[in-house]
């Protein structure tokens, strides 16, 4: 998928550098052994759509306005915060974080754009020791088909226009109304409750655990003992929840295999009649890190290469 690639610099280096824009919200900390430092990253850019009344043309890029959100994390110390841009003329920007300090920090971000919402996410391990740089990449979670997918149960009012089946690696959607076989999940409609959820495709190994709900940045990782079930329902309701259904801003972790994990976001879950659909965000590691360490999946690489972002930039 497309990526973004943030910079975690000495606060020393650039710290005359700083461009900011908005509220930077970090939580209270006394660094103990100097250790800080600054998030430094270029503002995502778009290509504009061209309509008849707006003037610009398809190669006209621009700044977009957003919000970038980070998480920085060691045990128990956990420090977040969120600053806003809002400005042109300048395709970077620094955030100033202190830590309280030295050792092996977990670094998350996330980038909110103003028009199309979360569009990028990803983390990394830095080992700090002092003035520390750092070079931390994001992965799409907007573009369509990339890192983004609508599917829907096979009984669904959609009448097979999103498919039930999917295959994370290869982006390939089957139709079981049609068919089909295979992918790694499968969208299912359970009447009882009633409400869609995901359950692994037949003949794949896949099982869910529930990370809770909120911005994908703050689940960027697999917790120590993480529970995996069968599907999204059992997860979600192990969590002791009033209702186990699949809602907005749910976050979970598909384990395929020991070294292969998917974190996924859902964006929203519609229904019509018996069936419904959903939308995903979703990003894929199959190198065993139990974090979202960037990775470009094979239908990435091929298909998603300078979309919408940064020219140059991996798929």
């Amino acid at each position: 998928m497309v990526k973004n690639i943030l910079s975690i610099v000495s606060l020393v280096l650039l710290g005359s550098l700083m461009v900011l824009s908005g509220c930077n919200q970090i939580a209270p900390a006394t660094p103990k052994d100097s250790s800080s430092l600054v998030l430094h990253f270029p503002i995502p850019k778009r290509t504009a759509t061209p309509t008849s009344t707006s003037g610009v043309t398809a190669s006209t890029a621009y700044l977009n306005y957003g919000s970038l959100y980070y998480r920085i994390a060691s045990g128990t110390d956990v420090i977040k915060g969120v600053v806003d841009f809002n400005f042109s003329g300048a395709n970077f920007g620094n955030i100033s974080v202190p830590l309280p300090h030295n050792g092996t920090w977990l670094v998350s971000a996330e980038w909110v754009d103003y028009y199309n919402g979360p569009s990028f996410v990803g983390a990394d391990l830095v080992n700090v020791a002092g003035s520390t740089n750092f070079n931390l990449q994001l992965g799409n979670i907007y573009y369509y088909g990339c890192a983004y997918q609508d599917l829907g149960d096979a009984n669904s009012c959609t009448n097979g226009y999103y498919g039930d089946l999917f295959t994370f690696d290869s982006g390939t959607i089957g139709f079981t109304g049609q068919g089909g076989t295979g992918g790694d999940i499968q969208v299912l409609y359970d009447v009882t409750t009633p409400t869609e959820y995901l359950a692994a495709a037949s003949g794949s190994k896949a099982k869910f655990a529930y990370l809770g709900t909120g911005d994908f940045v703050d689940f960027t990782d697999i917790p120590s003992g993480a529970k995996y079930f069968a599907d999204t329902q059992k997860a979600k309701a192990a969590a002791g929840l009033a209702s186990s259904a699949m809602a907005s801003n749910d976050v979970y972790v598909v384990e395929l295999s020991s070294t292969s994990h998917v974190w996924i976001q859902v964006n929203y879950v519609n229904y019509c009649g018996s069936g419904g659909y959903l939308a995903i965000r979703f990003r894929v590691n199959t190198q065993g890190y139990p974090y979202m360490k960037f990775q470009q999946t094979t239908f990435g690489l091929a298909n998603c290469v300078n979309l919408y972002y940064y020219g140059g930039g991996g798929g």
